[in-house]
């Protein structure tokens, strides 16, 4: 099979080595001016800004029989532009929702899937309403671009509420989530095939600090059969209702 993947990173590299053993063959889509290091000898590598359409990419790749990505941060538009020639897997339409928070935690309120309460802001006044009704602590987030901590705010009380407000003409949509108990965070993956056939990996329990990863162990300890049965649940919603292809983690509380 001939594999595009895009992006260049260490995920990148990752499915690809995995998949020549498999027998299959890659090609790789750069971001101008991202590195390609990890992919290096791997595959022949493209730059996105090269090709001014769908077809054009899509015979640069070498034609491939399926595009991938390694990350949810990517060009929609170019996506669905080269679904036209061939599968992509997982599906534009998913991978528009997951680079917005907004977007997706509306999507889990729709599946009767929990989340923590949240408000959509994008000006000073809505990001106060929404601070008041959820109470303090609050925390705040990006819509798009956060991760590893960044683009996050928490907010203990009035007076770091109004030095955030007074950066929000420069600063994206938001969203405000109250402050929520939990034990710990889990985190659940899972492959679904083209068919349907899907697979899970054991629960895992992740530990951060500042905002960061630090570390996660598998499978995690101390789990009943009604929490496996949760994250399943949960999984097989969001799978069904995208007729997601390809790898999905979810983290849960």
């Amino acid at each position: 099979m001939r594999i595009a993947i895009v992006g260049c990173g260490q995920l990148a590299r990752m499915l690809a080595l995995a998949g020549w053993e498999m027998g299959h063959h890659f090609t790789f889509l750069a971001d101008p001016g991202e590195g390609t290091r990890c992919v290096e000898g791997l595959g022949p590598v493209l730059s996105s800004d090269q090709y001014q359409s769908g077809e054009a990419l899509f015979e640069a790749l070498g034609r491939p029989d399926v595009v991938t990505v390694e990350k949810e941060h990517v060009d929609v538009a170019l996506l669905e532009s080269l679904s036209n020639y061939c599968r992509v897997a997982p599906s534009a339409d998913a991978i528009r929702m997951c680079q917005h928070r907004g977007r997706e935690k509306t999507l889990l309120q729709s599946l009767d899937i929990a989340t923590a309460p949240f408000h959509v802001v994008t000006d000073a006044a809505s990001l106060s309403e929404a601070v008041n009704t959820v109470g303090y602590p609050a925390f705040v987030k990006s819509c798009e671009q956060g991760y590893d901590g960044q683009n996050q705010w928490l907010l203990q009380n009035t007076d770091e509420l109004a030095a955030l407000a007074l950066k929000m003409p420069t600063l994206p949509p938001l969203v405000v989530e109250g402050a929520i108990r939990f034990d710990r965070e889990l985190s659940l993956i899972v492959a679904r095939s083209v068919s349907g056939d899907t697979a899970m990996y054991p629960l895992t329990e992740n530990r951060h600090r500042e905002g960061i990863l630090l570390t996660s162990e598998v499978p995690a300890a101390n789990i009943s059969q009604q929490t496996q049965q949760q994250a399943t649940d949960i999984a097989n919603r969001l799978l069904d209702h995208w007729s997601y292809v390809g790898v999905l983690s979810i983290e849960l509380f």
